[in-house]
């Protein structure tokens, strides 16, 4: 039941006696108090989305539950009204043992702006690693300068979670002053910080461009990826000849983030090598290579596009087609336009295209989706004419007896039927072995069931 109090945008309501909807605020004030604390959990909630700052104290006080869900509560609220008579408070409650009314209280302090910053900083230096941590994250949250050299200085901090934050932070404050002290920490030997830093070198901009082009050698490809991340939010050629140089990566995610990164810069130098790994070994990489061509929009790439509409992948081949639409590219009434409608799976204009439409659909019986080739399956029964006819029942009956999808077989076998070669005694025979094994798969798909 509590769990629902406390996600980003659920509703304060409860079930039955517990709702306090439509109560007035002096009410929800007074139910802080009430013995059940699912109850006092929702009033708190309740009074701060409606922002009631006569609840200030009592919300203050609230942060004292013995119940952390009322504290987390109470500290979400406190933000939502943004009062600073709550500073003090929520500093406070920075010590605490539970992470989630600590967090909560450092996102209230977030919200209740720079007024919060001289209380904040002094609890940069205090004993608890926790409560340095939750203070550097309120300052990133705020956004004040004043923050910067101090953050700097927990760069060196002897826990890894609060040296991460810290350069979290840094990079919040968009301040081309912490190059320097991010650049050092991309020698940490945590590779978690080195990834914040490196992340938070990204929101310097070009300043910060020589610090983030040394994280591309890093030996942990998730320090290089949030390079390739951070070289997507400086820009410029420079940035986007360093990215290229990762487009080769040994690690897929790596190779993704970097054609996604490509795609947003624009520069038309990216175009060929985008071109070159649209044939990657990772199908989500292809994708991400499909979408920025289509960003870029270059008429180069529509050829290595169009191959791409051949693609095993199902996610690779619709990525494609649209890639090819913001290019500007018109199907025409040939083999590249039946494939791009196999793409969009409009089987509608496959079939209007009938012979033209024959060979590409029959290639589309390889590709990994079952479903997929059941519906190509159903299509290219409807495409043949007498002088390829020979040719889609020759390609049927492979998939009559070789697909590894019974559904496929059997959509075939009714497709089949449904032929004028149906009467052909090749075609009856294969459909009586189909029907004989099909039984033998059912029958022993049930033994496996019983």
């Amino acid at each position: 039941m509590r769990d629902k109090c406390f996600k980003e945008e659920s509703a304060v309501v409860k079930p039955e006696s517990k709702q306090v909807v439509n109560t007035d605020e002096q009410t929800l004030i007074q139910t802080l108090s009430d013995r059940d604390a699912d109850v006092r959990a929702n009033a708190a909630r309740a009074l701060g989305e409606r922002g009631a700052s006569m609840a200030v104290i009592p919300l203050i006080g609230a942060l004292q539950d013995a119940d952390s869900y009322v504290r987390m509560a109470a500290a979400e609220a406190l933000g939502e009204i943004g009062d600073t008579q709550a500073v003090a408070a929520l500093v406070r409650a920075l010590e605490e043992n539970d992470v989630g009314p600590r967090g909560l209280a450092a996102q209230a302090l977030g919200k209740i702006g720079k007024s919060a910053v001289e209380a904040l900083l002094p609890v940069l230096s205090a004993r608890d690693a926790q409560t340095r941590q939750a203070a550097s994250e309120a300052l990133g949250r705020i956004r004040d300068i004043r923050a910067a050299a101090p953050l700097a200085k927990l760069l060196g901090d002897h826990n890894r979670d609060v040296r991460q934050t810290a350069a979290w932070a840094l990079g919040q404050l968009e301040d081309s002053g912490s190059v320097v002290p991010l650049r050092q920490a991309l020698k940490d030997k945590e590779y978690p910080v080195r990834q914040a830093a490196t992340l938070a070198l990204g929101k310097l901009g070009v300043p910060a461009l020589p610090a983030v082009m040394e994280a591309l050698g890093d030996g942990y490809a998730g320090v290089r990826q949030a390079a390739a991340i951070a070289l997507g939010e400086i820009g410029g050629a420079q940035a986007t000849a360093a990215l290229l140089s990762l487009l080769t990566d040994e690690n897929f995610a790596v190779r993704q983030t970097v054609a996604q990164a490509l795609g947003k810069l624009g520069e038309a130098q990216a175009v060929l090598p985008l071109v070159g790994a649209l044939q990657d070994g990772d199908r989500e990489v292809r994708q991400a290579v499909a979408t920025s061509l289509g960003k870029l929009g270059d008429a180069r790439a529509v050829p290595a596009l169009l191959e791409a509409l051949c693609d095993p992948n199902g996610a690779v081949r619709q990525t494609a087609a649209e890639a090819l639409d913001q290019l500007g590219w018109q199907p025409a009434e040939d083999t590249s336009g039946a494939r791009y409608w196999i793409a969009r799976q409009n089987w509608e204009n496959c079939i209007i295209l009938g012979e033209l439409s024959v060979e590409a659909l029959i290639q589309a019986l390889d590709y990994h989706d079952g479903q997929f080739r059941a519906a190509v399956v159903q299509t290219l029964g409807q495409s043949g004419v007498p002088t390829n006819m020979e040719r889609v029942v020759r390609a049927l009956l492979s998939a009559l007896e070789k697909d590894p999808d019974w559904v496929v077989r059997a959509v075939t076998a009714e497709v089949l039927r449904g032929l004028p070669a149906a009467q052909r005694s090749d075609v009856e025979r294969a459909l009586a072995r189909f029907e004989q094994t099909f039984d033998q798969h059912q029958q022993e798909t049930d033994d496996d069931d019983a």
